[in-house]
């Protein structure tokens, strides 16, 4: 069972793939990771270290980016990105900037 909250109306959720994945049924979804609190009742709690921190939010255009890369990049590298989407939220942001970097627009002279 997914442990869900709700943080300013929207799902909060632990990063995991299938979470990513799931984005595009709900069109965004806040993502939070196990290191940084739990989950109580219909809230998530963030812990000591985490006291002042938000939830990350991710919408449609990020996840579909995420996919992209993931579908993408060679299979033999699909086990660092899973770890890289559900091990701590540096780890994912560097995924997302990594991701936007080679999927972005470059300019021409």
């Amino acid at each position: 069972m997914t442990q869900e909250a709700k943080y300013k109306g929207f799902p909060v959720v632990f990063a995991t793939f299938d979470n990513l994945k799931a984005i595009k049924s709900n069109g965004y979804t806040q993502f939070v990771w196990p290191n940084e609190g739990e989950f109580k009742g219909e809230k998530f709690v963030f812990n000591s270290d985490f006291k002042d921190w938000e939830p990350l939010g991710i919408d449609i255009v990020t996840q579909n980016m995420l996919m992209t890369v993931y579908k993408h990049m060679a299979k033999k590298h699909h086990e660092k990105y899973l770890r890289m989407v559900c091990t701590h939220r540096g780890n994912f942001v560097k995924l997302v900037e990594f991701g936007w970097s080679i999927c972005s627009p470059k300019e021409t002279a």
